[in-house]
């Protein structure tokens, strides 16, 4: 099944991955990892003293936001 389909069907489940920032702002903060993969390092604001690495892909991203 394609893609395109496989979209259509989670946007009538619910479950969708939006992003509230888009992606492509993100990647400028990036570090380019690999092929269409960038990572930044991110802080909790719980914890604010730990950084960890993040993807774009995962960062902002809120389930059915849209």
């Amino acid at each position: 099944m394609g893609r395109a389909s496989s979209a259509k069907r989670a946007a009538r489940a619910g479950g969708t991955r939006d992003h509230t920032v888009p992606q492509m702002y993100l990647r400028h903060f990036g570090q380019h990892t690999g092929r269409r993969r960038y990572e930044l390092n991110v802080r909790r604001l719980t914890n604010v003293e730990e950084p960890f690495p993040a993807t774009t892909t995962s960062i902002g991203a809120v389930t059915g936001y849209y």
